[in-house]
C-alpha cells in the first residue's frame, strides 16, 4: 500500500496544478484554491455544517470560519439554520457562488480536457471508477453527517 501514498499525491497536485493554470489568465477574480474547495464541497454536499467541512478539509473550525466569512461578505456562501436541528448553523452557495464556481470549474474542464486526450476512453473511465472506489468509503460518511 505504499505505493498508493505517492500516487494520490500525485493527483493532488495535479488538481491543484489544473485549478492555478485555468485561472492563471481569467477575466474573472481568481478566489483561491482553499477558497475552491470550500465552494466545491458545499456543492457536494449543500447543506454542510462547518465542523464537518473542516473535517473534509483537514483544517480547523477556527481557521475555517475565518475564511467562510470573507466567503459570505462577498455574496459567495451563506450561513443558515440547519432544518433538521435548528440550533445548528450549516452553509451553503449562494446563486452567485455557484455561478463562480461553474466558471472556474468550466475552464478546469478544458484544461482537463487536453490531459484525458492522453488516456483512451476506457482508462478514463477506469480512473474515475478507481477514485470513486478509493474515496467512496470517506466522503459520503462526511457528507450524511452534515
Amino acid at each position: 500500500m505504499e505505493e498508493l501514498l505517492p500516487a494520490l499525491t500525485m493527483l493532488a497536485c495535479f488538481h491543484r496544478r489544473v485549478y492555478t493554470e485555468a485561472n492563471r489568465f481569467s477575466r474573472e477574480k481568481e478566489v483561491g484554491y482553499q477558497r475552491y474547495m470550500i465552494l466545491h464541497c458545499l456543492k457536494l454536499a449543500p447543506e454542510l455544517s462547518l465542523k464537518n467541512l473542516a473535517k473534509l478539509l483537514g483544517v480547523s473550525a477556527s481557521g475555517l470560519s475565518l475564511i467562510v466569512d470573507s466567503l459570505r461578505d462577498e455574496g459567495l456562501v451563506v450561513r443558515k439554520e440547519n432544518p433538521a436541528d435548528r440550533r445548528q448553523v450549516v452553509l451553503a452557495l449562494t446563486p452567485t457562488g455557484q455561478t463562480v464556481l461553474e466558471g472556474i470549474e468550466g475552464r478546469m474542464v478544458d484544461k482537463l480536457e487536453k490531459q484525458a486526450d492522453r488516456l483512451k476512453k476506457d482508462e478514463r473511465l477506469r480512473l474515475i471508477e478507481i477514485c470513486k472506489e478509493v474515496a467512496g468509503d470517506y466522503l459520503p460518511r462526511l457528507f450524511s453527517t452534515v
